[in-house]
């Protein structure tokens, strides 16, 4: 958990770093880029707990490589964490949790409270003796609250108000108001959480004051009623208010501002193109997970992190299972490389079950695809009905024309042959229209039938690559086993053997040893003195966490 936490504070910096680089001037533009990167710090957490991970390959020092190779063999071969560890980070975070969810809530109920006490003027006006200054709350049916007294205003002073509340409405601000509240409770120890529920707050009010301008009688009249209306804060609770939000002084300064101008206001286009520009950056930072590679120079490249003695050398196993025997001197070199080697196959693996992932990602949508084609080439309509309808008409029409002239004219009189060439012509246009629409008809099954081979040609591709990674990585399972096989044969028992129970933390380093097993106090003593230098690597479900386990240091025979 601690883990998770750490990663979910970091990421959403970078977001955080791309906002800070935008330079714009306009209020709303600030305000919606903000808005984008408090919602992105969710979107990230929920992604990097759902999301599969992309392992980003970080190369460590060749000195260290035998460290981390032996680590990686402790973690996953021996290393269990003791039940009973009390999980204090996430008991922490989750108190916290609580606290800011219950406050929350609290200040939901307030503002419930408030609409139902308040009484109906009008529309979605209401009066409450409750508020000192105009407050806008809800946002599905919102409610602008106007304080006792608000029919002794001016129409002008009035009409500014509702106005100022009304943009806030337009703009959608109580509901990202919530979203930002939620995000604080999520991560009510990240400052930049805080910091985004106050920026937002003044980015709203700005932007309301520079939606409000145009429509309000002057800019010195807006800003006086700004001014009364600031003096008549009371209460610390949270909401979308006229006078709450943003330092006074300040917001008066823009709006007596003639110079400065006033930005351009948030479309539905610009909300579109800006989250299309964010949600990449948002799916990078959640799924990238960096994984440790050892650099290495050969077998001659890996060294030894504790010092040596002459007189002893590690044998680690977890308590209770088959005890792993030292290694001799004459195998130590070989067994360092092998360890390094078996690291690099693990690893290879993992990436070969992210490819096959990935493919099989990329063949449910081909499958999606093609079943989407085949319908559409099952239910093709008849495109352009209506043309064919009129043409029947007119022909009819004709026939009945015709029809009438005969009873009164000859055959050969001149408004017959007319009205025959029209009928001809008629008939003519009514048959190229069906011969348009049915070739159209057909060319299109052609194209879908096209597409569908394609898709169905990319899907063999697909399925070849898969059964290529599932053969690699069969084969990349078969070396671990021989490398693992190998590793044990080379350990072997060597004399008589100090038996160390070892509890170590999270950071590897030994915090309590006793003897279990010992030989004799001079022995037992410089088995302790070498033990103090082991470094562990441990891991529960991928994570790191503290364990303890039970080490045999072997000490020359007598």
């Amino acid at each position: 958990m601690e883990v998770f936490l750490i990663a979910v504070t970091v990421r959403p910096v970078v977001l955080a770093a791309i906002a800070g680089v935008v330079r714009v001037r306009s209020a709303a533009v600030r305000h919606a880029v903000w808005t984008i990167v408090m919602a992105g710090m969710l979107a990230i957490a929920i992604g990097a707990a759902v999301l599969p991970g992309i392992p980003v390959r970080v190369f460590a020092s060749a000195q260290r490589a035998h460290a981390a190779a032996v680590s990686e063999i402790a973690v996953y071969t021996s290393v269990a964490a003791p039940p009973r560890e009390v999980p204090w980070g996430s008991m922490v975070y989750g108190a916290g949790l609580f606290v800011m969810a219950v406050r929350m809530g609290y200040g939901y109920w307030v503002a419930r409270s408030l609409v139902r006490s308040a009484i109906w003027v009008r529309d979605e006006i209401y009066e409450s003796a409750r508020v000192a200054v105009p407050v806008t709350l809800g946002w599905q049916r919102p409610a602008i609250l106007l304080p006792a007294g608000w029919d002794a205003w001016a129409p002008e002073k009035l009409d500014a108000v509702l106005v100022h509340e009304r943009n806030h409405i337009r703009r959608g601000d109580w509901a990202i108001a919530v979203l930002a509240g939620i995000n604080r409770c999520v991560f009510w120890f990240h400052p930049l959480a805080w910091w985004l529920a106050a920026r937002l707050t003044v980015l709203a009010e700005e932007a309301c004051d520079d939606a409000s301008l145009p429509l309000v009688m002057s800019r010195e009249y807006y800003a006086q009623v700004l001014v009364e209306m600031a003096a008549a804060v009371r209460g610390g609770w949270d909401a979308v208010a006229m006078a709450k939000g943003g330092d006074v002084t300040m917001r008066v300064e823009r709006i007596l501002d003639e110079g400065r101008a006033i930005g351009a206001a948030m479309t539905g286009r610009r909300w579109a193109a800006m989250a299309m520009c964010a949600v990449p950056v948002m799916w990078v930072a959640a799924v990238v997970r960096p994984a440790r590679v050892i650099a290495q120079d050969g077998p001659a490249a890996v060294g030894v992190q504790a010092p040596q003695s002459p007189a002893v050398s590690p044998s680690v196993s977890p308590s209770g299972a088959p005890r792993v025997q030292p290694v001799r001197a004459r195998t130590a070199g070989q067994f360092q490389a092998d360890v390094a080697l078996l690291n690099s196959l693990q690893l290879a693996l993992s990436g070969t079950h992210e490819d096959l992932s990935r493919l099989q990602q990329q063949k449910y949508i081909l499958e999606t695809q093609l079943q989407n084609m085949r319908t559409q080439l099952r239910y093709e309509p008849v495109p352009n009905p209506s043309a064919q309808a009129a043409a029947e008409e007119r022909i009819r029409a004709l026939r009945v024309q015709i029809a009438a002239m005969r009873e009164t004219l000859t055959a050969n009189h001149p408004s017959v042959k007319r009205a025959e060439e029209e009928l001809a012509a008629a008939e003519k246009a009514r048959a190229s229209i069906g011969t348009y629409e049915e070739s159209q008809n057909q060319k299109r099954a052609l194209d879908l039938e096209g597409s569908i081979n394609m898709l169905k040609t990319e899907m063999q591709n697909l399925n070849i690559q898969m059964d290529a990674r599932v053969q690699q990585a069969a084969e990349i399972q078969r070396q671990i086993a021989a490398y693992q096989q190998r590793i044990e044969s080379q350990q072997r028992p060597a004399g008589r053997s100090v038996k160390i129970a070892v509890t170590f933390g999270a950071d590897g380093k030994p915090q309590r040893m006793r003897v279990t097993g010992g030989v004799g106090p001079k022995e037992d003593e410089q088995a302790l003195e070498w033990a103090k230098s082991l470094r562990f690597a441990p891991r529960k479900n991928g994570q790191t966490a503290p364990g303890e386990l039970t080490i045999e240091v072997p000490v020359p025979g007598k």
